[in-house]
């Protein structure tokens, strides 16, 4: 890379050759190294993995990025005072006229000469020093531009990669039964912080609005099917943090889901639906039930909905931890797209009638991005028998979004909003879980993921308890998928979810109040009765499902010893 760009090859040339120090580097120079003919994108793996050994750094050695910034400085400000001189500016200008081709402009001198031009070169200014520090002190850097505020996203430079490098002798870096390789413990975090200070400078917030938007009713809409047991603690708890309403369509009841909620209901909480897909027409439940939820008043008169899960609990780190609050704290957002947390099951087999949020608190790690495969097993990670591992799937950095009925979508979606109306893109002001913008590109994508420019979690996190106890999950297994109806849920789908290696217990400072709620809805005699019901039910069906050879073959490879991330167990496949 001899010649960079124009304006630090004008440097190059004030600085002159460091080998042959009395020839030129003048534009037969230029032209003989700007070679523009083949396009040649080998070195980027490599780049990426530089890229983030870079970032740790700056993040190890303070002084280093100081040091760096004054470096930049100096550079820009060498380039500015260059193009304000005469000649300077003209080979500049000469140069720029075909800055994509090695060929010879034909008033120039050939490639192979030297120029016989002669542009004088004024003396430098005097060097820019490095201030003096007491050792291990960084220095001052140039004060950094401040942040950009925007009322609305605009498209920005994507950010350099922060993949982890795949080094089997890490302590952090763990090999999962996938095959993938994923950084977890201080490793992981520091990877997360750096993502996040990253896009602190590339990514905008919202100005307030002139006006807040109104924010009084929220409504969750979901689908269920048999999690009696659990509807209660995820009501209280939502009721507690600022929603106002549920619409919930249901299918295929066994155990008392329909009671329950046509019981809150009573009270004005709770709108039950027959779930309306057909099966015979290989319909989605889940996909039926939000196309039918924009007919339905508890929806169409809310100001804003959220499709969440009754496994799905939102946490939020900022303000009163109420969605009002969060809400405020953003500058008013029209659409919050949270991420995914996974909590896994933490060695507890055993169901037991408690707060799934009191009882879970070992979770994945905060930075999961989509992980590189090693395919020519340049680091050793393959199995003994040289097999190449499969391909895996990270289920990390899912998303569920948070939408204002002023925010410009037709369609509600699984994970993200549909239907963008192009025509209303003023209106839409899109931010992530710790409160910056989705960037523009991503504002079309139906993706259920997160990406490294649009991942989050300073503000909000959406805690996903997908697979609580081992008993519990044989009972999920029979009952299907919402979603994916056809989809198993066997050994390979709880080792997907069942991370362990990191903490976070930081929902449980919101378990006072939504205690306070559960105690006034526990105050109806009947509400209470069911909730027993369901979870004598609930243990009946387990202890069935036991007797069952190939259930009981699930439970004990889902209780087997497991490693520190997850459960590393895979169900054989013939």
């Amino acid at each position: 890379y001899s010649i960079r760009s124009l304006d630090s090859f004008l440097v190059k040339r004030d600085r002159g050759r460091t080998n042959h120090v009395n020839r030129d580097q003048g534009i037969a120079y230029w032209n003989t190294h700007n070679r523009n003919d083949e396009d040649d994108h080998s070195i980027l793996p490599a780049a990426e993995r530089a890229a983030l050994a870079r970032r740790l750094l700056l993040l190890t050695h303070p002084g280093l990025e100081a040091l760096h910034d004054l470096s930049v400085g100096w550079h820009r400000a060498r380039i500015a005072y260059l193009r304000a001189l005469p000649e300077f500016r003209d080979l500049r200008d000469r140069l720029a006229q075909d800055p994509l081709s090695h060929q010879l402009a034909d008033d120039l001198p050939p490639a192979d000469e030297e120029s016989d031009e002669e542009i004088s070169i004024p003396a430098p200014p005097a060097p820019v020093s490095a201030p003096a520090t007491a050792p291990g002190a960084a220095p001052e850097a140039e004060a950094r531009p401040p942040r950009k505020v925007a009322s609305e996203p605009e498209k920005r430079p994507r950010a350099p990669a922060l993949e982890p490098l795949l080094d089997a002798s890490h302590p952090d870096l763990i090999r999962l039964p996938s095959g993938d390789v994923l950084a977890t413990g201080a490793l992981n975090e520091r990877f997360y912080q750096a993502m996040e200070a990253r896009a602190d400078h590339l990514a905008p917030r919202l100005a307030p609005p002139a006006v807040p938007i109104p924010s009084d009713r929220i409504t969750i809409v979901t689908g269920m099917r048999n999690e009696a047991p659990f509807i209660l603690e995820w009501v209280a708890y939502h009721l507690s943090i600022g929603v106002t309403h549920f619409l919930v369509y249901t299918n295929d009841c066994d155990d008392p889901t329909d009671a329950i909620l046509d019981r809150l209901a009573t009270h004005g909480l709770v709108t039950r639906q027959d779930n309306p897909f057909r099966r015979d027409k290989g319909q989605k439940p889940q996909r039926i039930a939000l196309n039918d939820a924009l007919t339905q008043p508890a929806l169409t008169g809310a100001d804003w909905y959220l499709p969440i899960d009754v496994d799905e609990f939102v946490n939020i780190h900022v303000a009163d931890g109420t969605l009002q609050g969060l809400i405020a704290e953003m500058n008013g957002p029209t659409t919050i797209s949270m991420l995914w947390r996974f909590f896994g099951n933490t060695d507890r087999p055993a169901y037991e009638d408690r707060w799934i949020t009191e009882t879970f608190i070992r979770c994945a790690p905060r930075f999961m991005p989509k992980v590189a495969r090693d395919p020519d097993n340049a680091h050793g990670l393959r199995d003994g028998t040289g097999i190449a591992p499969p391909e895996g799937r990270l289920m990390g950095w899912g998303v569920k979004t948070m939408v204002h009925r002023r925010a410009p979508f037709a369609k509600i979606g699984v994970h993200r909003p549909l239907e963008l109306d192009e025509s209303r893109k003023a209106d839409l002001r899109w931010v992530n879980g710790s409160g910056r913008c989705i960037p523009p590109e991503e504002h079309g994508d139906e993706n259920w993921r997160a990406t490294k420019n649009s991942a989050g979690y300073r503000m909000v996190t959406l805690n996903h308890y997908a697979l609580r106890t081992a008993d519990s999950y044989l009972v999920k297994k029979q009952r299907g998928r919402i979603n994916h109806v056809d989809e198993d849920q066997d050994l390979t789908y709880w080792a997907q979810r069942n991370f362990i290696s990191e903490t976070d217990d930081s929902i449980l400072r919101h378990l006072p109040r939504a205690r306070m709620v559960w105690d006034g809805l526990m105050q109806d005699a009947e509400l209470a009765r069911l909730h027993r019901a369901a979870a004598d039910w609930h243990r009946a069906r387990i202890a069935a499902l036991k007797q069952d050879p190939d259930y009981r073959a699930l439970y004990s490879a889902l209780t087997a010893p497991m490693g520190a991330l997850m459960a590393t167990a895979r169900e054989s496949r013939d």
